[in-house]
């Protein structure tokens, strides 16, 4: 079979989506051809082959206000004959960007089958890709000019809900909404990588066909560690981005030191919120206890899993949550917020704690638990890798191929055909 992947996200850009894809396509080459439709992020078009995997880059630009996105730009004519010349027997869309635009105007070009995976809450993201980020900065700006004149910022705040409680959905939110549902009601099939996202794209009136099915994990590469209770440090993998409230992991982090002084918070990653945490942790007094790692090699990560004794993240917006399946694998208990995925990864209780978005307070005692009773960091480490087991790649991958071939069986009419149809059925 030959499978082309569209993606306005791959590396050299790290995130969840470039891995996914890249994740399948190493997996799918063992038996069949794939070709990936990617940015060149920065780089001039090109195109790489290795073994059944070939890699074509386009020119691209990033996206002004949030520069780690691109958008794609190739040249229309040639980028049809490239596809065409490849010819598919199914197309998957990866993103709802310029590159999964295409991808769907070629499925519709030459009556293939098209699968569309939703990974990203768009909808959630959009507030840290616009001039509402800039505002917020604006008003810490504010903050810390006020504060200097010795007046209670909080008096002033009140009334005004902060960025991170419940808001109503905004008209751009809705309008993605919207954009989400029209684009990927083109696909025959749309794939999630969790039931909490499933739900929430039919809540919003998504009408196609909608399959779980998770991006799955190399167990391999993440094996399982032996030691508990060898030291105190905490774990946050990522992107360090805004929308990962990477703050709310140190200022749970920094309540943790006041009652394990030993205690250490490592955080690797890197992103354009980085700036912003350090001067953050300046400021609560505990630059000594944190170590920014920046970008780590995907190899090296395993060993940074093995050496800590839990894992925490704060986001509220994944869709599956990979690092925090590569934790699990590596056997740490998790500490999160009860907000999509993460609720189907950790059960509170079983292999980790589980808090509503903001509660550091309560972040913070799962946390000194966990560092303080080995017995039950081994318990819940060995709960999260049995549970890490589901999602292996070798159970993954023949249940994506299974849908491929499904899809590909179909009988798909050309646009005459269709209209031939129509005709007979109006004649008759």
């Amino acid at each position: 079979m030959k499978i082309a992947f569209f993606t306005d996200s791959f590396l050299p850009n790290v995130n969840g989506v470039s891995f996914a894809v890249e994740t399948f396509a190493k997996e799918l080459a063992d038996k069949h051809k794939v070709e990936i439709y990617a940015p060149a992020c920065g780089e001039k078009s090109s195109s790489e082959r290795n073994g059944n995997i070939t890699v074509k880059k386009f020119h691209s630009v990033p996206i002004p206000t949030y520069k780690q996105q691109q958008i794609a730009f190739p040249v229309l004519a040639t980028f049809i004959k490239t596809v065409e010349k490849f010819d598919p027997d199914v197309i998957h869309i990866h993103t709802p960007g310029t590159l999964g635009l295409l991808g769907i105007l070629m499925a519709k070009r030459m009556h293939k089958p098209l699968v569309g995976t939703y990974h990203t809450l768009i909808s959630e993201t959009l507030m840290y890709a616009s001039p509402r980020l800039l505002f917020d900065k604006y008003l810490q700006m504010i903050d810390r000019v006020i504060e200097g004149l010795g007046i209670d910022v909080k008096i002033l705040r009140s009334g005004f809900k902060n960025r991170k409680d419940e808001e109503p959905e905004t008209i751009p939110q809705k309008v993605v909404w919207s954009l989400v549902n029209r684009v990927y009601g083109y696909a025959d099939v749309v794939l999630c990588p969790s039931e909490a996202i499933k739900k929430e794209l039919v809540k919003r009136g998504m009408k196609t066909r909608v399959e779980v099915l998770s991006n799955g994990l190399d167990l391999k590469a993440f094996p399982c560690k032996k030691d508990y209770g060898a030291g105190r440090r905490m774990l946050h993998v990522g992107r360090i981005s805004f929308e990962k409230n990477i703050d709310e992991v140190i200022k749970a982090a920094a309540k943790v030191m006041e009652k394990v002084p030993d205690a250490k918070l490592i955080i690797a990653g890197d992103g354009p919120a980085a700036g912003n945490l350090n001067n953050l942790v300046n400021s609560l007094g505990i630059a000594e206890s944190v170590t920014f790692l920046g970008m780590v090699k995907r190899q090296q990560l395993s060993n940074y899993y093995r050496n800590c004794e839990v894992f925490i993240t704060a986001s509220t917006m994944e869709t599956q949550g990979l690092v925090v399946l590569e934790a699990m694998s590596s056997g740490l208990p998790i500490v999160a917020v009860k907000k999509y995925a993460l609720a189907e990864l950790v059960h509170h209780g079983q292999n980790g704690y589980l808090v509503k978005s903001g509660d550091t307070e309560g972040m913070s005692m799962g946390i000194i638990k966990l560092l303080l009773e080995p017995e039950v960091q081994k318990q819940m480490g060995q709960a999260s890798r049995k549970m890490a087991e589901s999602h292996a790649l070798e159970k993954v991958i023949p249940r994506l191929e299974q849908i491929y071939s499904e899809l590909n069986r179909t009988d798909r009419k050309t646009w005459t055909g269709n209209l031939k149809t129509r005709l007979e059925t109006w004649l008759s």
